[in-house]
């Protein structure tokens, strides 16, 4: 590609008086050919910036829904681990299952678990 290069530097500049008709007519097709190849060339630059910039702003959308998911995980966990060492949900879901209706489950669990005060309860 360099010796084409250096072929072309070699041909007739549009301006020389020497030039016939058609030689111009060439070297304007030269000259309008590497303009539109550089144009070409920007563009495809322009387009590869653009994208690289899309993906970035991709992958930082993506990160930021990991941690808001993993930060919803992580509450979801603590809230599990709070309802297994719950004895009261406990006690109502065995009351439940020996076909306690809803209302005297609820009821046998305050008698047995009674609840503190609020102020007692932080």
């Amino acid at each position: 590609m360099g010796r084409n290069l250096s072929l072309l530097a070699l041909l007739p500049a549009l301006d020389d008086p020497a030039l016939t008709d058609d030689e111009r007519e060439q070297a304007r097709q030269r000259q309008d050919e590497t303009k539109a190849r550089q144009a070409a060339e920007r563009a495809h630059l322009r387009k590869k910036a653009g994208d690289r910039l899309r993906r970035q702003e991709v992958v930082q959308v993506i990160d930021e829904q990991v941690k808001v998911a993993d930060e919803h995980l992580r509450a979801l966990r603590a809230l599990d681990e709070q309802l297994r060492n719950d004895q009261r949900l406990a006690e109502l879901w065995r009351l439940r299952r020996e076909g306690w209706s809803l209302v005297a489950a609820m009821a046998e669990v305050d008698r047995r678990f009674p609840t503190p005060p609020a102020t007692e309860r932080g």
